[in-house]
């Protein structure tokens, strides 16, 4: 064998074992599915939960760089995938964030993220995916029952692997195909004005009426009605028959009632409570007629009760 036979074997089995590492590097990544369960939309309810994102590698070099992208989901999502939406059979949407550092973190919404997977004879990476719900109290226009999010195909996730950032194209690997899903529960909120008489003078005998209203927000479809407790004025005897309290022990009779003519007392028994309603997702508000009596006997100072509202869903 000449010099120049030697030279060209080695040069040629050279190119072969770069191009064997090459051919060598493989990923492949599996995404659990996500299910926040049953929730409740209530103000102040934190719906969180997480899913497991694993990444195997082999290769003949120790590591290789992984992009991590995760998509829309068939429910869509928002301007810059913030957030993402969750939808139900009838087309209710409940939003909710894919993030990377932690459940409630502001911002770090899981867009695309670079990671590195030590390969050399195969390895493994595992690694949380928080979730959020984001939808703000039952007003948020969701209606109750299943929602999902469905992540494959063009709306779904991906790897692209080989690379050292994001900003490379790499080699492309889908994720199979995971869901995040969500069962909204009925969920309703309520706030009341306090019903004012304002002052009552002598030449009030005759009775003195007054109004106020309860606003009701609850998801929509939710069935439910508005009860009136008694108060806590002693000696109550119903809803057209309600005490106030003042000066030392004295009392004031009155009532409340649905209708402005003070012919259908409103309290928390049955056939006194308002007809049931659906809710809509944003707010609805009834009004509460009251009446003091007339003929009474009025000592100078301030009456109160304190009446609890109840929303039955």
């Amino acid at each position: 064998m000449t010099p120049r036979h030697a030279l060209h074997l080695l040069l040629a089995g050279l190119f072969l074992v770069l191009a064997g590492t090459a051919e060598a590097q493989r990923c492949t990544a599996s995404m659990s599915n996500v299910s926040f369960g049953t929730v409740t939309l209530r103000a102040g309810a934190a719906n969180s939960t997480s899913g497991s994102l694993q990444i195997d590698c082999t290769g003949l070099v120790q590591n290789i760089g992984v992009c991590v992208e995760f998509g829309s989901g068939d429910g869509g999502a928002a301007a810059g995938l913030s957030p993402r939406y969750m939808k139900s059979g009838n087309g209710s949407a409940l939003p909710f964030e894919l993030r990377r550092g932690g459940n409630g973190t502001a911002g770090n919404i899981w867009r695309q993220e670079f990671v590195t997977v030590f390969a050399l004879l195969g390895g493994r990476a595992t690694m949380p995916v928080f979730a959020d719900i984001v939808a703000t109290g039952p007003g948020a226009g969701t209606s109750t029952g299943p929602h999902v999010s469905t992540f494959s195909g063009a709306t779904g996730a991906r790897i692209r692997y080989g690379v050292s950032s994001c900003a490379e194209t790499g080699t492309v690997a889908p994720i199979p195909p995971f869901q995040v899903s969500a069962f909204v529960s009925d969920s309703c909120e309520v706030d009341a004005a306090t019903l004012d008489f304002g002052r009552i003078g002598p030449d009030a005998r005759g009775g003195v009426d007054a109004a106020t209203g309860i606003t009701v927000r609850c998801t929509r479809d939710t069935n439910y009605t508005v009860r009136l407790g008694l108060g806590t004025g002693s000696g109550a005897t119903g809803p057209a028959d309600r005490r106030m309290t003042g000066p030392l022990g004295a009392q004031l009779r009155y009532g409340l009632y649905m209708d402005a003519g003070r012919s259908q007392p409103w309290g928390d028994t049955p056939g006194t409570l308002p007809p049931r309603v659906l809710g809509t997702g944003s707010s609805q508000t009834f009004t509460v007629f009251g009446r003091i009596f007339g003929d009474q006997p009025l000592r100078a100072g301030a009456y109160t009760d304190s009446v609890l509202v109840t929303v039955e869903y």
